[in-house]
């Protein structure tokens, strides 16, 4: 492993839209809490995303848009979701969707959280985990217990 970067995409109120309201001007669209952890490993850049809400898909474009000079686009690892408030789950359909198309992904993208979140994540997103008898499902879930660690490629969570 040559490198380990943790990019915080942003950090913004939760509640957002409130926040418009209240300060009556607009607020540059960025991720709410939210991160992705960067490794490299054998040479193949990977990440992990670390929450997929309001936000996250336009502050990955604008990292990936700086950055591809540098770096070629990361392999996705994997997404994490802490917990299963909108402001950390909304814009999961539309992250992996996006990913699946524009990174030509056949295989379902792991989705790492507890049981408690995924049961919120199966009711609100559930045809992401869904296959179909010409598709796999978009979305696989790893169970993950809180309080103990896990291994995303060679980096412990």
């Amino acid at each position: 492993m040559d490198y380990v970067m943790f990019l915080l995409l942003g950090v913004r109120p939760a509640y957002y839209h409130e926040c418009l309201l209240l300060v009556n001007e607009r607020i540059p669209a960025c991720a709410c809490t939210s991160g992705a952890l960067f490794w490299d490993e054998n040479g193949l850049s990977k990440y992990l995303l670390f929450d997929v809400g309001y936000g996250v898909c336009e502050s990955l474009a604008r990292h990936f848009i700086s950055e591809k000079k540098v770096f070629p686009q990361p392999y996705l690892d994997g997404i994490l979701i802490t917990h299963a408030h909108l402001d950390h789950i909304a814009e999961i359909p539309i992250f992996i969707e996006s990913y699946r198309r524009l990174q030509k992904c056949l295989g379902p993208i792991s989705i790492f959280c507890t049981q408690d979140t995924f049961n919120v994540l199966k009711k609100i997103f559930g045809w992401l985990f869904q296959s179909s008898k010409n598709t796999q499902p978009a979305a696989e879930w790893k169970n993950i217990e809180a309080g103990n660690s896990f291994n995303v490629g060679p980096i412990e969570i």
